[in-house]
Order: structure tokens, then sequence, then C-alpha cells
């Protein structure tokens, strides 16, 4: 079955460098409730797969989503959970996101690629989002890596962004730390908080400006 999917994620750099997409378009839910891709998870469930999770209450499978033009933009793995009469859809593994060029999408917004790992918990442990540049190369502008840290006694995932512009030149750089990544839950769904040095930088490479934050500023949700 193809799912057409017509909502289109927007991705953390674009929105003033905060994930996605991880997937967006979510408010302040902590818990998995129901959003935009929740409707587009569950529709992927075949009546096989609901009546395993009815049964054995979890499975992982394989996701791969279009747009309306019967274009691959996304393919992944979720496991799935059966929490009462709901789901809990939890992206893990490796996510590859491609926008087509007949798709549009990547005249509007300049991304063409993005690449994404999960870990077991639902956690976005690496991200990398290029752009097409000349003659079909790729460039990055964003790199995101995760590293496990304790901050006021409590051991904390923290992700670590890069950010370029199209000459490959850093712009930025941050840290968004994520107290509850020891929850299965979409990474989507994760408080983050704002911690250490958000630097910012010339073109020529010097800084520009530096900000700190000690772990109390929340990240806006995407």
């Amino acid at each position: 079955m193809k799912l057409n999917l017509l909502y289109y994620p927007k991705l953390s750099f674009l929105i003033g460098c905060c994930m996605l997409l991880s997937a967006c378009g979510v408010t302040s839910k902590l818990k998995g409730e129901p959003d935009k891709m929740y409707s587009v998870y569950e529709k992927s469930l075949t009546e096989s797969e609901k009546a395993k999770l009815e049964q054995k209450g979890t499975l992982i499978k394989g996701i791969t989503l279009y747009d309306n033009r019967g274009n691959e933009v996304e393919r992944g793995k979720l496991l799935v959970q059966k929490q009462g009469s709901k789901y809990n859809f939890v992206e893990i593994g490796d996510w590859h996101v491609t926008f087509p060029e007949q798709s549009g999408v990547d005249q509007k917004v300049g991304i063409y690629q993005v690449d994404r790992t999960f870990d077991q918990k639902g956690n976005m442990i690496a991200q990398d989002v290029f752009v097409q540049g000349k003659s079909d190369s790729l460039i990055r502008v964003e790199k995101m890596t995760s590293t496990l840290d304790t901050l006021d006694q409590k051991v904390v995932l923290v992700q670590n962004w890069q950010m370029y512009d199209k000459r490959a030149s850093l712009t930025e750089t941050f840290s968004h730390v994520s107290p509850e990544f020891e929850n299965t839950l979409s990474d989507r769904f994760k408080p983050k908080y704002k911690h250490g040095k958000h630097i910012t930088y010339n073109p020529n490479g010097d800084i520009k400006n530096t900000q700190s934050y000690d772990f109390r500023d929340k990240v806006k949700a995407r």
C-alpha cells in the first residue's frame, strides 16, 4: 500500500535551528498523543499487523512514504506498541528522506536529502541535511551527533548541532539536552533544553556571537 505524504515535516534548521524531523508541526505534547504523523503511520498498518499488535503488543516494521505524485519521499523503520486503544509509533534505525526535483519541494525550501539515525528508544542520535549543489553534488548544511553526559547528577542525551551555509562554511554550533531519553517515545515528543554555548560565526570563520545556556531554557516544539 502506497502512503501519500501530503504533510511535509518542517526541518529544524528552517525554523531557527531547532529537529525533524525530525516530523514537526507538534505542540508541547510529551506523551505521544496523536499528531499528523500519527495518522500517516496508523494508515500504514495492515490488518495482519493490527492483529499481531493485539496479540503481542509490539512489532517492528519498515515504512515508505510517497508524495502525491508517487515519488518516494521518506523511508525508515518503526517500532509500534499497542497502548490501550491507541498506538505508540517510534522511529528507530536509519531514516532516509529525499525530495525529488519533480516534487517542487526542493525548489521551495532548498533541501534535497536528509539522513537520520534513531536508537531503539526513539532518540535521534545523528542527522545530516544536504542541499543540491552544482553538477548534482550534495552540500551538507546541517550535522548533528550525540553523546551521553551527566548534568545536575543526571545522565542525559546531548545533541550537538553544526550548521553550515551553502558554501559549506560553518555558521552556528549549539547543543540540546534530552533528559527523558530513556523513555521509548518518538524523539519529536521528548522535551529538549538548550545547554552550553550557542556560537554564531562570520563568513570568514571568526566568532560573531556567543550565548551561554544552563539547561533551563526549553527548546520550542518543532
